[in-house]
């Protein structure tokens, strides 16, 4: 089940830390959005990328 006191990681990191054009577009959306970190961009990223793959799949 798992250890109550640890709990998950909720986002997914991208898959190349220094890439310029993804940070420059973080970076707008930021601004645009008025987002503490980019962390809150992750987040939403993983909650809708199984969304975005089912409805590819269909």
């Amino acid at each position: 089940m798992g250890q109550p006191r640890k709990s998950r990681k909720k986002y997914n990191t991208p898959p190349h830390p220094w890439n310029a054009e993804r940070i420059k577009n973080e970076n707008k959306l930021m601004t645009k959005y008025g987002l503490k970190n980019k962390k809150e961009i992750w987040k939403a990223d993983t909650l809708v990328f199984p969304l975005i793959k089912c409805k590819k799949k269909n």
